[in-house]
């Protein structure tokens, strides 16, 4: 960290009208005009990305943590963050960067703000197409928010050659249109036809609701070209609504059929089957077949950009279980309260598969698999500290399915309450001729209730086991349970890497091991999926928790 620079308001604003550094001038303000939005607007987070000197975005008043994102349209190589402050700023805060708006990497950590105006100007690194001023604490003397003039992102075009692209097309930010209604009856953002309302989802300022079979939106876009899977954010309080995508005239996604979602800003994300589509500036069109339904947004994302954990070049699928079933052939669950908990002093009674069950999820157009937590024992079974107050549900692949290197990856939304001790975690399938920790497990993810923007990852074997030093975290940016995430690890005689939407977070050499202790990563493992309850790492639930609590999973596959 470092003490941030501040300039008198005379200084700010001749900034503010001619520019920002020199350090910068070989470049433009990426920023200027793109799509912005916080976590509360006291006044508009596009003020910040106006290029006017004179308005400013505000936050709700004495709200820490706040935030500021800006959508820059592409991915950039970034250079710098330059933010004009208004005398109401941060003392601490951090710039975030994020290829989907949902997953985001610390570039910076800003400390030692004083209150007053002042510019900060921060060197970043990295290719993003999302920052993000985080606000942790507010300068001393600042009894409002936080308040930003300008918000300047600098850097260069990345280079595509087949890169994984992500694009946004907010659904207010239409080009052309036709409505049955000849006025805006929700009021928002344009004076058009187009129903607009505000939109409380995290992504998004507006929403386009009121849609009646028959109207349409179009929306240009820029495409580097190769395989792209294109999702819709949707919402509905009735059900029944349904659309089309079309570029250039040709459909690309076929009919979306949008279910109720429990309300009209209650959101979930459709996707489409990957299509190829072409380099080039092309035109969008969402047609309304039947009408019904809220949309946030759609957005266009090519291979490797976090839709599908693509592996590692030159694997193959060996192995997938896309759960639209519970195969017995695959999995065998594990039942009971185990040694003390599973040895973890854990609450939960494991039962014969009466906790698990496959549904159909809009979110991922697909079945699921459901394991759940709940607080209820109708069979009286009983644990390690007297009748069992809650069943859940712990599946194995042991002497069915168990795999010697490779990517291994699972698509899951996870549940998140006090006490919650969702995973998905690998054991040496030589476990009852050795003992744990000496067969080794490789926990691919785990979730603790108590902490409910991260995730980790870790390995157990023999010197290096129960509070493990090789072990390491993963910051969501936002709640666990908020999406469906592709978590993987790719493992091989050399090492293991861990990734959360391929975001590589965490990765180990045989070598690092060796210094704890005895490699044991080479043999076959199998799976587990699992929710406990409880137990020495997450605590017992409390007052605050709640149940029941679902772990959804969209599949697991392998690749060698």
């Amino acid at each position: 960290m470092r003490i941030i620079k501040r300039l008198s308001k005379t200084a700010l604003c001749v900034l503010l009208f001619f520019g920002s550094t020199a350090a910068n001038a070989q470049s433009e303000n990426l920023a200027l005009g793109a799509s912005a939005w916080a976590s509360t607007e006291d006044l508009p987070a596009s003020n910040a990305v106006d290029g006017n000197g004179n308005t400013r975005w505000a936050s709700a008043a004495q709200t820490d943590p706040s935030y500021l994102v800006v959508d820059l349209g592409q991915a950039y190589e970034l250079s710098s963050v330059v933010i004009h402050w208004e005398a109401a700023n941060a003392e601490t805060y951090h710039i975030h960067g994020s290829n989907n708006g949902s997953d985001w990497v610390t570039l910076a950590t800003e400390s030692g703000g004083t209150f007053g105006d002042r510019t900060d100007n921060i060197s970043v690194a990295g290719s993003h197409r999302y920052v993000r001023m985080y606000g942790v604490s507010r300068s001393a003397g600042n009894e409002w928010g936080y308040s930003i003039w300008e918000f300047e992102v600098y850097g260069t075009a990345s280079n595509g050659g087949g890169s994984p692209e992500t694009i946004t097309l907010q659904a207010q930010d239409y080009v052309n249109y036709h409505d049955t209604t000849p006025f805006n009856q929700g009021g928002q953002y344009r004076d058009d036809g187009v129903d607009i309302e505000i939109c409380t989802d995290v992504s998004g300022d507006y929403n386009v609701g009121w849609t009646e079979a028959g109207e349409w939106l179009e929306y240009p876009i820029d495409l580097q070209g190769g395989t792209y899977t294109i999702q819709s954010r949707v919402a509905s309080a009735v059900g029944g609504g349904a659309f089309t995508v079309d570029l250039n005239g040709s459909e690309i996604v076929g009919t979306q059929n949008v279910a109720n979602t429990g309300g009209w800003q209650n959101w979930i994300t459709l996707e489409s089957d990957p299509i190829e589509l072409p380099a080039g500036t092309h035109t969008v069109r969402v047609n309304v077949i039947s009408g019904g339904f809220n949309l946030n947004w759609l957005q266009f994302d090519s291979d490797g950009s976090g839709n599908g954990g693509d592996p590692t070049p030159g694997l193959q699928l060996v192995w997938s279980d896309e759960f639209d079933t519970i195969d017995h052939n695959n999995w065998t669950f594990e039942t009971g309260n185990g040694d003390w908990g599973w040895g973890n002093g854990e609450l939960q009674y494991y039962t014969d598969g009466d906790n698990a069950f496959i549904q159909y999820d809009p979110e991922v157009n697909s079945n699921v698999l459901v394991l759940e937590a709940r607080q209820e024992n109708p069979h009286n079974y009983q644990c390690h500290y007297g009748l069992c107050q809650y069943t859940s549900t712990r599946m194995k692949s042991l002497g069915k399915q168990e795999f010697t290197y490779g990517r291994m990856e699972a698509r899951i939304k996870l549940p998140t309450t006090q006490g919650i001790w969702p995973a998905f975690w690998m054991m040496g399938n030589d476990f009852e001729q050795v003992g744990w920790p000496y067969n080794g497990e490789l926990d691919i993810m785990e979730h603790v209730g108590f902490e409910p923007h991260m995730s980790h990852g870790a390995l157990h074997g023999p010197g290096y086991s129960g509070d493990t030093p090789i072990n390491g975290s993963h910051n969501f940016g936002e709640p666990a349970d908020a999406r469906y995430r592709v978590y993987a690890v790719e493992w091989d005689e050399n090492g293991i890497s861990w990734f959360v939407d391929d975001h590589n977070f965490y990765s180990v050499t045989k070598a690092e091991v060796e210094q704890y202790g005895t490699w044991v990563y080479d043999h076959p493992f199998f799976f587990i999926f699992n929710v406990a309850v409880g137990g020495t790492w997450p605590g017992d639930p409390d007052g605050s928790s709640s149940f029941p609590q679902r772990m959804y999973v969209d599949y697991v596959r392998v690749y060698q």
